[in-house]
């Protein structure tokens, strides 16, 4: 079980964390039911960090004052308006992400126009994004699809392409670390349960680039 005592211990005090049952009192949702444990992948340690979040501002406020570090995995389950985006205003609050990649089977198109604002203002460079669904069918699909392809218009650095995903995925760098955010949330505001993994890993980051990079997406 996890030591309820042991919360906010650095992160290689906690050793082999066991999987736990809920929480006794739900209503405590600023308890940041924080456990790690050494793991070792191909040689390399990575250590875990395990987090609650019931809405987006409570993961950007668990998160306050956290420094990403090489070789962290963060684990979220969340229920609430946390999505994909939740996590990169994360990332963003650490700082300027200059390049990005996007995989979601399910997309906005507020939230891809908002993607192309943070560049347009600095804070993302170079972006390569694959969308899944758009949200439509037949005829009104390629219409929509057109749509998200006009927000590249102009910018060089920044690819919209519809491809055969159902990765989720936002995978980026900038100057103070390397990060993969994968899980089950899309790209989409909803009140699902949702799970979610941060990898602070330049490695985790390489190999997603290496893959998408390969990608064929449909034309």
């Amino acid at each position: 079980m996890i030591d309820l005592t042991k919360l906010d211990a650095p992160l290689d005090e906690v050793a082999d964390p066991e999987p736990s049952g809920p929480s006794a009192d739900d209503s405590k949702i600023n308890e940041p039911a924080r456990v790690v444990g050494p793991v070792t992948y191909q040689g390399f340690p990575l250590r875990y960090a395990y987090r609650r979040a019931y809405s987006e501002l409570q993961l950007l406020d668990l998160l306050a004052g956290e420094v990403f570090q090489e070789g962290t995995c963060y684990v979220f389950l969340s229920r609430g308006n946390v999505d994909l985006m939740s996590y990169l205003q994360v990332v963003l609050r650490m700082q300027d992400v200059t390049r990005l990649g996007l995989s979601t089977w399910n997309a906005n198109l507020p939230d891809i126009s908002r993607l192309v604002q943070l560049h347009d203002e600095g804070r993302i460079g170079r972006m390569d994004l694959f969308l899944g669904t758009v949200n439509r069918v037949g005829a009104e699909a390629r219409q929509n699809i057109d749509e998200y392809r006009r927000l590249a218009e102009g910018r060089d650095d920044v690819r919209i392409a519809v491809a055969k995903t159902h990765i989720k995925a936002f995978w980026g760098i900038g100057p103070a670390f390397p990060f993969v955010i994968t899980g089950s949330a899309n790209l989409n505001t909803n009140v699902n349960m949702e799970a979610m993994t941060v990898l602070v890993s330049s490695g985790a980051y390489a190999f997603f680039c290496d893959f998408f990079d390969k990608a064929e997406a449909q034309s």
